[in-house]
């Protein structure tokens, strides 16, 4: 028996390099999932701070209204869903804005609203896929 002019592969090197090569597919196939993955997520980030956006701006262009909210009448949230994936997103005034702090007073007189909005992104499978806080103040404009 002379093993060291052979012209065919072994059982156990063929199972070797197969391994081998099934591992370094697997490995990129994953960095493609993974790549998706993070593309969806930072396109649900993108939507629901342009939700927080819109809410903001509503705020601001009513003004100060005596440091109350002008588009939330309750602590509870609105659920909006997007329709071009079905994914859901609730919005509703910060907790961290308290209601005593709603309203400062500046040295000069002038009198701000603070206003803080929560976004939670919920992903398709039900579980909180990220969360997003604004806050901002509004100028009373009388001094």
């Amino acid at each position: 028996m002379c093993f060291g002019n052979r012209k065919a592969v072994t059982l156990v090197e063929s199972l070797v390099s197969l391994t081998l090569l099934t591992a370094l597919i697997s490995c990129v196939f994953g960095s493609f999932y993974i790549s998706k993955l993070s593309a969806a997520r930072a396109t649900h980030k993108v939507v629901a701070m342009n939700l927080a956006r819109q809410y903001m701006e509503k705020e601001i262009s009513k003004g100060y209204n005596n440091g109350s909210y002008c588009t939330f009448t309750s602590s509870a949230p609105v659920i909006w869903t997007d329709p071009a994936d079905g994914v859901k997103y609730s919005i509703a005034p910060s907790p961290i804005v308290a209601p005593d702090l709603g309203t400062v007073s500046s040295t000069e007189g002038t009198n701000y609203k603070i206003i803080g909005f929560v976004v939670t992104c919920y992903a398709p499978s039900g579980g909180v896929e990220s969360t997003e806080r604004v806050v901002t103040c509004i100028a009373d404009g009388h001094v």
